[in-house]
């Protein structure tokens, strides 16, 4: 198999895309959670905030109740942030 035939099945099945640099690039956030260890989950987070935010930021999930809404979250291991490019790191 050639490797640009083995990225296209990788992308097709939902994993990582392993890109020309050499960078892992996965195809969605969930994936991008659950291959480095990150269990799915929600959280109410401000309004304005999509699903899987990065939680190696502050702010995404700190509004007060009325002003947040249920998106989906990535909860990684112990001491460990969701970033939906990179996954738990």
């Amino acid at each position: 198999m050639t490797t640009r035939a083995a990225a296209a099945a990788l992308l097709v099945s939902g994993w990582a895309l392993i890109s020309a640099c050499g960078g892992v690039r996965y195809t969605d956030a969930a994936s991008a959670c659950t291959q480095t260890g990150g269990l799915l989950g929600s959280a109410s987070c401000c309004a304005a905030t999509g699903d899987f935010p990065n939680t190696c930021v502050t702010g995404a999930c700190g509004c007060a109740a009325s002003a947040s809404h249920t998106v989906q979250t990535c909860r990684c291991p112990t001491d460990e942030c969701f970033d939906p490019e990179k996954g738990c790191r």
